[in-house]
């Protein structure tokens, strides 16, 4: 009975934590990976992304999303393996980014495709690098 006590208030929360996950996925991220699934390894190379908008059905909000570049465009996936389940990567083909800046003048990274559409934040550097791997990779 001791067992049951102890294990009944992890199985709560481990039961939480997937439904939470399952439910962080649908609002974007699953449209995405279904649309632009991607068997890429995920490395440690790329940049962290400070917030993710898959509009119009979800708020903006932190993530632990990692872009990195490719030959065929930005591969997203999620940076921490416990926010992993649920969040396949994906990978946006580099026809469907375009850079420009949001309501702040901040530069930020946009795609439009059939799962819905995408705005990225990330630190300057990163997008810098991210319109020189667009040329490079474009051209």
């Amino acid at each position: 009975m001791q067992i049951l006590n102890t294990l009944l208030p992890l199985l709560v929360i481990a039961g939480l934590w997937l439904f939470f996950l399952k439910r962080s996925a649908s609002l974007g991220w699953s449209a995405f990976a279904q649309h632009h699934p991607s068997d890429a390894p995920i490395g440690k190379d790329g940049y962290s992304c400070r917030w993710l908008v898959f509009q119009p059905d979800s708020p903006k909000g932190r993530t632990a999303a990692r872009l990195t570049l490719t030959a065929e465009g930005v591969l997203f996936s999620v940076e921490v393996a416990v926010f992993r389940p649920f969040h396949p990567p994906f990978l946006l083909p580099w026809n469907s980014i375009q850079f420009s800046k949001d309501e702040n003048g901040e530069p930020c990274l946009r795609a439009l495709t059939k799962a819905g559409s995408l705005l990225a934040k990330v630190d300057p550097a990163a997008m810098q690098a991210l319109e020189t791997g667009k040329q490079a990779h474009v051209s």
